[in-house]
């Protein structure tokens, strides 16, 4: 029986890894009926009913409890063991989630079968009455029918655990708990299937169009966060024969096939056009109001509104940041060319960056979108503060952004002493 509230398709499209690797599954959208072992038997299992707004629809995942099903949510069930009482014999079974091939527990995932969660699965039904639910005959498969209204009648599982009465619920991530109101759950079986050219496409094109192509996302230049105008033509010629053909899921295999290897072709020659923030001379603005830094003396602060000084002294050179490679590759030591003085070390959040006579930190730069990157020194970011002080952060915003914007070296030279 398929379960009413809000059970969008379960066409599961997966993309592993690269374009060589995909796996993907056609999800039933009826509620099985039983439940079978082996590895060829695969399942997503989604939140059950509850009428309280403890139940979102979500599914079971390596991931926690997720809105949409993807490679996270396909599992086996493995048999360890029986239970009996009475009359009553259910197999005993483990959770292996397929994407880690690890076991669920109470605390998340093990690779160990041993450490993983044990229990029974079995339809819900009413507790009747008289019943003595101390009992695991009883309770190993009740269900509260007034909070969770269709739950029975729908053939909705109860996982119930075989040491005590407790049950997988989804009013954690999932928890584990002894309430009636949130332990039913619908199970549909799950079918590996190769992807179509299309369906590789549109994963393709989701993966890699995370932002419009256009000049602000991809600037055309030679500034760090830059590529050149003919990868830029590129990218966009990728991205407009791709979005003709998945408007329409007839397109033509080859042309699928074509327009795919077009989108990675060009993201590669992306990342190899793009200028990174590298050896040189910079002024470090930041994009809460386009505030340059400065080296005070001591410390690391901005002026708000300064983007670039208008004449270059040995009083404004101290706008000017030498980017200095250290002998790890990809990190580097930050100067200033004024002072002669370096980046410290940030003492604390919110504490403002120290600069020092030696060189005792070593940053790297994360672009985030276009021109702007973010620095980073260990685990923690350069942040302009509301009072313009360069200070130690571990959060995203508009003061971790900044844009390196080059000197030109005949502007250095004429500094130069």
């Amino acid at each position: 029986m398929k379960k009413v509230c809000t059970f969008i398709s379960l066409l599961l499209l997966l993309f592993v890894g690269t374009a060589q690797a995909q796996r993907a599954w056609d999800v039933s959208t009826d509620n099985a009926t039983e439940i079978l072992t082996g590895d060829e038997n695969q399942y997503v299992i989604q939140e059950g009913i509850n009428t309280a707004g403890w139940s979102a629809s979500g599914y079971l995942s390596n991931k926690g409890i997720v809105s949409k099903v993807d490679a996270s949510c396909i599992y086996t069930f493995v048999q360890v063991d029986e239970k009996s009482e009475g009359d009553l014999t259910l197999p005993v079974y483990v959770l292996k989630n397929v994407e880690n091939g690890m076991y669920l527990t109470k605390d998340g995932y093990a690779q160990s079968q041993l450490k993983a969660w044990k229990f029974t699965c079995a339809p819900g039904r009413a507790k009747e009455e008289g019943e003595d639910d101390s009992l695991w005959s009883v309770y190993y498969n009740l269900i509260a029918p007034t909070p969770c209204p269709g739950a029975i009648e729908g053939g909705a599982w109860v996982f119930c655990d075989v040491e005590s009465c407790s049950y997988m619920c989804f009013w954690g991530d999932p928890a584990f708990s002894n309430y009636l109101d949130t332990n039913n759950w619908f199970i549909y079986t799950a079918t590996e299937r190769e992807l179509t050219a299309y369906e590789k496409l549109t994963i393709v094109f989701d993966e890699h169009y995370t932002q419009e192509i256009n000049e602000e996302n991809y600037p055309i230049g030679t500034a760090p966060g830059c590529i050149s105008q003919e990868v830029y033509q590129q990218m966009l010629a990728a991205y407009n024969e791709a979005s003709a053909l998945i408007a329409d899921p007839d397109s033509d295999p080859t042309a699928c096939d074509r327009a795919r290897e077009a989108v990675l072709a060009s993201f590669e020659a992306y990342a190899e056009s793009l200028v990174p923030v590298g050896p040189g001379y910079y002024l470090m603005v930041n994009k809460r109001s386009m505030d340059a830094a400065y080296d005070t003396g001591s410390n690391m602060k901005c002026t708000k509104g300064l983007e670039i000084p208008a004449t270059y002294t040995e009083e404004t050179a101290k706008y000017i940041w030498q980017v200095v490679p250290s002998a790890v590759e990809g990190k580097y030591y930050f100067k200033n060319f004024a002072t002669g003085r370096y980046m410290g070390k940030g003492p604390g959040t919110s504490k403002i960056y120290p600069t020092v006579t030696d060189t005792t930190v070593k940053v790297t730069f994360e672009q985030l979108q276009g021109i702007w990157f973010r620095v980073k020194d260990d685990a923690n970011y350069a942040h302009c503060d509301g009072s313009y002080n360069v200070v130690v952060w571990n959060s995203t915003g508009d003061g971790n952004r900044w844009r390196f914007e080059p000197v030109p070296a005949d502007t250095i030279a004429k500094l130069l002493p």
